[in-house]
């Protein structure tokens, strides 16, 4: 498998940064579907929730876009207690962990 995606990268001419860059997008997808889901698991749409956090659906629809890094944490704190939930916020230095909100 491995060796596989070395020649794709090498027939394509994929650096090493570009597949960061790649994997970095792919994750920021997965956490905004993952959101998406959750939204849908507990049986609202994206305006319910959006009345829930008393802000715009675009807002919303911004987050399950994979724009939640450039949100403001009180909107994400927002967004996590309309789902009935909290938002913890941690710092990791050197594998130890600090939640600092």
């Amino acid at each position: 498998m491995a060796d596989t995606l070395n020649r794709l990268r090498e027939v394509h001419g994929i650096t090493d940064a570009e597949l960061v860059v790649a994997k970095a997008q792919l994750e920021t997808r997965q956490q905004a579907w993952e959101l998406k889901q959750l939204r849908k698991k507990r049986g609202m749409t994206q305006k319910a929730l959006a009345a829930a956090m008393d802000d715009a659906q675009n807002r919303v629809s911004q987050i399950e876009r994979g724009g939640a890094e450039h949100i403001r944490l009180a909107t994400l704190r927002r967004y996590a207690a309309a789902l009935g939930g909290r938002l913890t916020v941690r710092i990791s230095v050197d594998g130890e962990e600090y939640q600092i909100a």
